[in-house]
């Protein structure tokens, strides 16, 4: 089936929309001409129907590439409420399951197919997708590819050979965030052809932005659980730490509000089950790590709480972005302490790599006789000078970017070398940092 050059107006209600946005427009019309397409809108600013609609409109089978299971889990719920056939593979679904939905996929009844990226690679998967013949590629958080990819999600890297392996089909790539380096490396590494850029801007009036100062870790809890119990729906509150969203759900629960903890410590199912009673507002409020929000597609919160903080303008735009994705007003409000700005530059110095580590790491490593741990760490302190103070992690190797500090930066490789997983170090943690 072609893809219609415009929508069906029943299959636009079919989403709730009675009309499309420009962004979407221009994406649907560059899809429906074949054309390969990078998206850049905003959080909140309807990227998903960017690649359902054209895959309910004719573009089927989409494979759409996701990062995380929570948003695996919420769009195929969404889709299948809306009743167009939508499954995913990932390490959250059982086995029966995930012959249940490649069943459908070869019998030609399923349209969209939610992947996760490690489960994409797989050259069982790829031959299997081979077969079928795919109409759309779709990749999510593509900025994964260019600014998190070795250490967020590894795949990442590899999605422009299995773009080739699957005979390059026309590809959509969504990112609310990305510079215009970062877009350029998107468009290079998965090897699109000439792709039409749909740009959004990036003011939401909607959100009203607050910096509340406060003198003291406990002016800071004080004001947030008061602002958290008086919000008037769903909220989410951003902490910087596991310990910290902890501590903050139990004294939202204390008062009487019905909060939770959401962060990468927990289980698989432990953050499905919490993300369902969120959507179903069985619980209010969200107190979580960086690890919760990214493609989390409720519309109604009303309240983004961040306790401190976050270490990067693209992560509070992110986060911040997780408010008002109904069009009405939301509050969003940052506390800042007089020691927060001090502590995060003391983060960031000590996560820098200098060259005298790296030549330290190197003659170590080249060695004939492998170095003992103790003298890899002797070393790596000797480079890096005094330790600073504060609640500083820090390791070293490819940790996921929901397990590091915000706004880590990863330590990469060169491009030419081996992709290779060995630990050379110990890891050092001084508390429990990251989500």
């Amino acid at each position: 089936m072609e893809l219609p050059p415009v929508p069906p107006p029943e299959m636009l209600h079919r989403f709730g929309a009675a009309s499309l946005r420009p962004g979407q427009r221009a994406a649907y019309e560059a899809l429906a001409a074949n054309r390969d397409v990078l998206v850049i809108l905003p959080t909140g600013g309807g990227k998903s129907l960017c690649y359902q609609l054209p895959a309910a409109c004719g573009a089927a089978p989409a494979v759409v590439v996701s990062p995380l299971v929570a948003l695996m889990k919420d769009q195929v719920d969404v889709l299948r409420r809306r009743g167009i056939a939508a499954a995913q593979l990932s390490g959250a679904v059982s086995a029966a399951d995930r012959e249940r939905a490649w069943a459908a996929l070869e019998g030609g009844a399923l349209t969209v197919l939610y992947v996760a990226p490690e489960a994409l690679v797989a050259p069982a998967t790829l031959r299997r997708l081979a077969r079928v013949g795919l109409r759309l590629l779709a990749i999510d958080e593509a900025h994964c590819i260019s600014e998190w990819g070795e250490s967020f999600r590894p795949s990442y890297l590899r999605l422009g050979d299995v773009r080739r392996a699957l005979s390059s089909p026309p590809t959509i790539a969504l990112t609310a965030t990305a510079t215009p380096r970062t877009a350029r490396d998107i468009v290079a590494r998965l090897g699109l052809c000439d792709p039409v850029t749909v740009a959004g801007g990036f003011d939401r009036a909607n959100l009203h932005l607050h910096v509340r100062p406060v003198a003291s870790d406990a002016d800071r809890h004080a004001r947030l659980l008061a602002l958290g119990r008086a919000a008037p729906g769903a909220t989410i509150a951003y902490a910087s730490s596991r310990r910290e969203t902890e501590r903050l759900a139990g004294a939202f629960r204390r008062i009487g509000v019905a909060a939770s903890p959401f962060h990468a410590g927990m289980s698989t199912d432990e953050r499905a089950l919490l993300q369902d009673k969120f959507q179903e507002n069985r619980i209010r409020i969200i107190v979580a790590t960086n690890a919760f929000g990214m493609g989390v597609d409720k519309p109604d919160v009303r309240l983004v709480l961040h306790a401190a903080p976050p270490r990067t303008l693209e992560a509070y735009y992110q986060e911040a972005g997780r408010g008002g994705r109904d069009g009405a007003v939301a509050d969003c409000v940052m506390f800042l302490g007089p020691n927060d700005l001090a502590r995060d530059r003391a983060h960031i110095a000590a996560a820098r790599v200098t060259p005298a580590l790296l030549t330290r790491l190197v003659a170590l490593l080249s060695a004939q006789t492998a170095p003992r741990r103790a003298d890899l760490t002797e070393a790596a302190a000797t480079a890096r000078g005094p330790r600073p103070r504060g609640r500083i992690a820090r390791r070293v190797g490819g940790a996921p970017a929901a397990e590091r500090g915000r706004g880590a930066r990863p330590i990469r490789r060169n491009r030419g070398a081996p992709a290779t997983r060995q630990r050379v170090a110990p890891r050092v943690r001084s508390h429990d940092h990251a989500g």
